[in-house]
């Protein structure tokens, strides 16, 4: 268990807690990934459903090529 990632298969998930103003107007924050800080843009109007993918930033497979590397999932 860790305290924010969330693994399901290869993939991470993380739940991001967002401002009403940065809901409405859209932002660029910085996210914890297994392999350090990465940024994203959240759009403007954003759900609170709203997934947003971050490529090859799951879990690593010994051998693994970039196509078989998991997903995190914002």
């Amino acid at each position: 268990d860790h305290p924010y990632f969330k693994r399901e298969g290869n993939d991470i998930h993380l739940e991001l807690p967002l401002s009403v103003y940065e809901a409405m107007l859209g932002t660029q924050l910085r996210v914890p990934t297994l392999d350090g800080p990465e940024t994203i843009n959240i759009p403007p109007g954003v759900h609170s459903d709203t997934k947003i993918r971050i490529k090859g930033r799951g879990v690593h497979r010994a051998g693994a090529t970039l196509n078989e590397q998991g997903d995190q999932f914002v």
